[in-house]
């Protein structure tokens, strides 16, 4: 067919005229991950295709025919392990040293060119997980493991409260199983350390499993293929996307059988989805 297009559907937030796809560490595995910048937001790229699709756009049958979704992150979880580095704990000196920010970013900038995009997008938040001094017109910060775990359990109350009120399923678990679930909820946006910081805040002393190990075992590496000054046309990207939502965890009693039901069709196609990262990569590319 002469009319098949190598062009993908993607979606994201924002009404900006362009995206600009942009390589970052990835706030829980430390490797390379690829994002979408658009009007002054950080944007995770998502990655969603039922078998044997395609997508007809005008007289234009489009090859691929999965969904790209682009949905706002907090730049802060990006910063989490920045941060962490660029303190220079030592020994002698465990709660590290105050540095600026542009110090700070350097030694990640090395590999992540990027990385100097995100000093617009999270110098007013820095304050919410660091220890902030000024020194006339300049601002020094050092991460604060306290003020960071007090971010990342307000993080866990905001899922919980989505969680809670967005699927029935949820409701039986109980208040302490919902947020240890929204816990785990966290680990595709922080480290284990982290995570392990933040149990320990709420008394959780096991790991709730969610959806998240299955996600990363589909996951392929897209990053290699993307240039940081790569940019998204407008027309191809639309003006919204929706956020995620996990897997409810199962509930084993006959009252909850049709609840079963509905949540096992929601993961089955749920299963296809999963982060961007290099979907475009060498073995794959056309």
């Amino acid at each position: 067919m002469s009319n098949v297009s190598k062009e993908r559907v993607f979606i994201g937030y924002g009404s900006g005229p362009q995206g600009k796809l942009v390589r970052l560490p990835d706030p829980a595995s430390g490797g390379a991950s690829s994002y979408l910048l658009r009007d002054g937001r950080i944007q995770e790229i998502n990655w969603f295709k039922h078998r044997l699709t395609s997508w007809f756009v005008g007289n234009v049958v489009i090859e691929d025919g999965g969904v790209y979704l682009a949905t706002p992150v907090d730049p802060l979880f990006l910063m989490l392990s920045i941060l962490e580095q660029g303190r220079n704990a030592t020994a002698e000196k465990p709660l590290g040293q105050f540095c600026p920010l542009e110090d700070i970013l350097q030694a990640t900038q090395a590999n992540y060119p990027a990385v100097e995009l995100l000093k617009d997008t999270v110098t007013d938040s820095l304050p919410l997980v660091c220890q902030v001094k000024g020194i006339g017109s300049d601002n020094y910060y050092r991460l604060d493991d306290e003020r960071a775990v007090a971010w990342l359990a307000c993080k866990v109350e905001q899922i919980m409260e989505s969680l809670l009120n967005g699927e029935p399923a949820f409701a039986g678990m109980g208040k302490a199983g919902v947020r240890a679930y929204a816990v785990q909820f966290l680990s595709e946006w922080v480290s284990e350390q982290w995570l392990e910081r933040l149990r320990a805040a709420f008394g959780i002393t096991q790991p709730t499993p969610t959806h998240t190990s299955q996600k990363a075992a589909s996951t392929s590496k897209w990053c290699a293929a993307v240039e940081d000054d790569e940019s998204i046309a407008s027309q191809t990207i639309a003006d919204s996307a929706p956020a995620k939502r996990p897997a409810a965890v199962q509930k084993n009693t006959p009252a909850d059988k049709a609840r079963q039901t509905k949540m096992a069709k929601l993961a089955k196609d749920a299963k296809g989805m999963s982060k961007m990262n290099s979907f475009f990569d060498s073995s794959r590319a056309r």
